[in-house]
């Protein structure tokens, strides 16, 4: 029974403790309510509902308490006294929780979890109350990193009003950050400049930082899964840091400008990657601290960063000086608002992202500028490279005009070597043709001569000796005849044997066939005659030597040695009368020999039947020269080679059937005797060859 009592005196005690430790205020509407909250710091993060002592809370002194960085799980209670009926809104206006309940005290002294009216924005809760009474709300606190309790108490429908006033002031603040990244993300399309680029990384990272920060981000901006978002405001704020720094450095050109100071931007971008690690392996507070010390450093670094560049004179610096000290500016209100000097208010809630906001639309402007600075400066390094240019042009002309010149002398002096060089081997050329001639000619001359002299003496020996045979043999017909008319004046039995035997015989017909054998014999001894003379005149043994000669007797020998070859052609002989002229005999009976032996081929190569081949040789004077023109109806010379035909070891003959030196050398002979050989040749009809030689050379 004592024990009893006494349990029942303890919890009497503990009822009035509690009632008077948790007094019913009149909260005003549309206020923050921190300092009607009892907070307590559960250090074991283990205490239930109903393990709480009531004891251990402490008021808050602020209206909007901050508890600061802390790992432990926070308890808040408060009393609500409704004085109207109607629906009221508990609006928790902080987003960075990891986790927050709301539990509503019943009468029965159990405790009922308000569910989460919306998850606009920031957590609310909805109490709907149809009697003036007092609600006792306990708020579990589960952080992620530093906390604060802006808590506000709304009627409904002033609720949706405030909301729908910050929504659309977040539209324009987020629509604003939009519109830049799109802008900027043009301008890094049209120009190619990464600088561009950077800043849209810059600006995106800023916007889901804001987001997160304002608790938008799981509403709107939730691109990634929902087991990030305990992470994002950290993971989000460490890569602004870092896409702020790299843009910074390049955008002001630190590295150029300041690269001593440069080198501590490598340890800012450290800080911030380990402030990312640390959320990621669930240190939010040591996240949020680190997080928060190299903020300050890196607002810092690049303040006089800005400050050094646009001293000395960098136009880019001063914007970003201008755009850095707005965002400072609103960094700064927004940590006096932190640390309970400046009242948690709207306009301080904002200050970071409306200093955001201007600073990105800054740096905008100072982007644009610096198009027109990189353009100024792309038109003064394109007049200063035209300049360099033109300059260079014109010392290029001048040596391409100085090198012309030197090349042209240099060309006409090769020119003039090359054109004695080629005289030179057209002479070599010729000579040799000419030696080669000369002593093939010499050979034949020599053997012709040979053979001729060697023919001559017995021929003489025949020749000298037919018409004493004619004589002897007429001489023994005389007697022969007589003793014929004395048989036959006389009977002799004797002589009419031998009468017999000379009928037997048939000896008319062997008086006749003697006769002709002896005029064939003589007919053969004056043919052979006239070849050897022809022989003899074809090859002169003194035709290096200038003599008077006939032209038309050195083509009648050379068509007599040549007789053979043209045995089935049709040959036309038209010979003028000709003086006799001073020249090489034998040499220009070369010339008529090559030429001819041209026109044969020719004939040979076109007809089967060589009768159907035609020469024509005519001689004649006219205006002190002899002409001789030998033609032909043979298959011509093709038109592409008629300017060669003049040039040594040139030939359209088969392999084995000339040697090209034919016309070299007859074109050669002809000039030493101050003449000319023109050839006019048309394929498959036939070619003419006219050489004129001057009477007088």
């Amino acid at each position: 029974m004592f024990l009893k009592n006494n349990f029942l005196r303890l919890i009497i005690l503990y009822h009035i403790a509690f009632t008077y430790a948790t007094k019913s205020y009149s909260i005003s509407l549309n206020k923050y309510i921190g300092k009607e909250l009892l907070i307590f710091a559960d250090s074991s993060n283990n205490c239930s509902i109903q393990d709480l002592d009531i004891y251990k809370f402490h008021k808050s002194k602020s209206q909007v308490p901050n508890l600061g960085v802390t790992s432990y799980i926070h308890w808040a209670i408060f009393n609500l006294n409704i004085e109207s009926i109607g629906e009221y809104i508990i609006h928790i206006q902080s987003p960075d929780f990891a986790k927050i309940n709301l539990y509503l005290h019943q009468e029965n002294d159990s405790f009922y979890e308000i569910p989460m009216y919306t998850s606009e924005i920031y957590p609310n809760y909805l109490i709907k109350s149809d009697s003036q009474k007092t609600y006792t709300i306990y708020i579990k606190i589960t952080p992620n990193g530093k906390i604060q309790l802006p808590i506000k108490i709304y009627k409904i429908d002033s609720y949706h009003t405030t909301t729908n006033r910050r929504q659309l002031f977040l539209g324009i603040l987020f629509g604003s950050l939009i519109a830049l990244i799109l802008y900027n993300f043009f301008l890094f399309s049209s120009t190619r400049s990464y600088i561009y680029l950077l800043y849209v990384f810059y600006i995106t990272s800023l916007l889901f930082t804001q987001s997160a920060l304002l608790g938008v981000y799981q509403t709107y901006f939730q691109v990634f899964p929902k087991s990030f978002t305990p992470y994002s405001i950290h993971v989000f704020s460490g890569l602004s840091g870092i896409f702020g720094i790299f843009f910074a450095t390049q955008f002001i050109q630190t590295q150029k400008n300041t690269p001593r100071i440069h080198t501590l931007s490598y340890f800012i971008y450290i800080g911030y990657l380990t402030s990312i690690l640390m959320s990621i392996v669930n240190k939010p507070e040591i996240s949020h601290i680190i997080s928060a010390i190299f903020g300050g450093f890196s607002s810092i670094y690049l303040l006089i960063s800005a400050i050094i560049i646009s001293i000395l004179g960098y136009r880019p610096a001063k914007f970003f000086l201008i755009a850095w000290t707005i965002f400072l500016f609103g960094l700064f209100i927004y940590i006096l608002r932190d640390i309970g000097i400046l009242p948690f208010n709207t306009i301080t809630t904002f200050t970071i992202p409306l200093g955001s906001v201007l600073e990105s639309i800054l740096l905008s402007f100072a982007l644009a500028d610096r198009i027109n600075t990189l353009k100024k400066e792309k038109e003064i390094n394109q007049k200063r490279i035209y300049d360099e240019m033109r300059r260079s042009r014109d010392l290029l002309n001048t040596q391409k005009m100085s090198l012309e010149k030197m090349v042209a002398d240099r060309t006409q002096s090769l020119a003039v070597i090359n054109e004695n060089l080629n005289n030179t081997l057209k002479n070599l050329r010729e000579t040799q043709a000419q030696l080669i001639d000369s002593e093939k000619m010499a050979s034949l001359g020599q053997l012709t001569a040979g053979i001729a002299h060697e023919i001559n003496n017995p021929i003489n020996f025949v020749s000298s000796n037919i018409q004493p045979l004619k004589q002897d043999i007429k001489d023994i017909l005389t007697i022969l005849y007589k003793y014929n008319e004395f048989a036959q004046n006389h009977n002799f039995p004797e002589l009419s044997q031998i009468q017999k035997e000379a009928e037997l015989l048939n000896l008319e017909y062997s008086i006749q066939e003697i006769e002709q054998l002896i005029q064939g014999i003589s007919e053969g001894a004056n043919r052979t005659s006239t070849i050897v003379n022809s022989l003899k005149t074809f090859s002169r043994a003194d035709r290096d030597e200038v003599s008077l000669a006939d032209i038309n007797a050195g083509l009648e020998s050379t068509l007599t040695i040549l007789k053979s070859q043209i045995a089935n052609i049709n040959l036309a002989v038209n010979y003028g009368k000709l003086p006799e002229i001073i020249c090489f005999p034998g040499k220009l009976n070369q010339v008529f020999m090559n030429v001819l032996d041209n026109s044969i081929d020719a004939i040979h190569h076109k007809f089967q039947n060589y009768s159907e081949g035609k020469i024509s040789i005519q001689t004649y004077q006219e205006e002190g020269n002899i002409f001789i023109e030998i033609s032909d109806n043979g298959n011509g010379i093709p038109v592409d080679v008629q300017n060669k035909i003049f040039e040594p070891f040139f030939t359209t003959k088969e392999v084995g059937h000339g040697t090209g030196l034919g016309l070299s050398i007859s074109y050669g002979i002809i000039e030493n005797h101050k003449g000319k050989i023109l050839v006019n040749s048309t394929p498959g009809s036939g070619t003419t060859v006219v050489i004129r030689i001057p009477i007088s050379t």
